[in-house]
């Protein structure tokens, strides 16, 4: 039983609890050939030693599978799979899955889209976006205060030394300030 199976079971547990698995791929390569940006499939039973005959449910076994879960046949109990191509979508999203296309190829999000979980990605994108915008003008006003507070130290020291009758350019020299700056002062 594959694991993604296991995870919902609980000992004893009626296998009509089992939900359906969709495996969805979004893929940001190559994978094959073709011309579509998403592809869909279904588990299919292939000879493990002749590699050609494959599986076919008779009624009997879709029978038990159907008083023992709700499902139709046992082919509708195994995980489906949908490959989404992002770089081969090129299109103008006017559909759920073209919207989420656009979104995962562009990260655009229209402004009045109802496709559901796009709204809450485009409110996460906000908070993100807020958080990081907080901490860069975090970061630029500890700069922009430090550099302030370095030449407001170096004025003041110009200051005293000028007080004290050091000639312009020894202050210059040890200050880094401009005989302009220093001759304001």
């Amino acid at each position: 039983m594959d694991s993604c199976y296991i995870e919902q079971m609980r000992i004893a547990q009626d296998y009509d609890q089992i939900k359906k698995v969709y495996s969805i791929n979004v893929l940001y390569f190559d994978l094959g050939s073709g011309d579509d940006y998403c592809y869909h499939g279904k588990t299919i039973f292939t000879g493990f030693n002749d590699k050609k005959s494959v599986l076919q449910f008779n009624s009997r076994e879709s029978e038990i599978v159907s008083e023992q879960a709700s499902v139709v046949s046992p082919d509708e109990a195994f995980p489906e799979y949908f490959l989404l191509r992002v770089n081969q979508f090129n299109e103008v999203a006017k559909t759920p899955i073209e919207e989420w296309m656009a979104y995962l190829k562009d990260g655009i999000i229209k402004a009045d889209t109802d496709t559901p979980g796009l709204q809450e990605a485009k409110e996460d994108g906000y908070r993100e976006g807020r958080a990081e915008g907080m901490a860069q003008g975090m970061a630029q006003g500890m700069a922009q205060g430090m550099a302030q507070g370095e030449a407001k130290g170096k004025a003041e020291a110009a200051r005293k030394m000028k007080a004290k009758g050091f000639t312009v350019e020894d202050i210059v020299d040890i200050t880094g300030l401009t005989a302009e700056e220093i001759e304001a002062l």
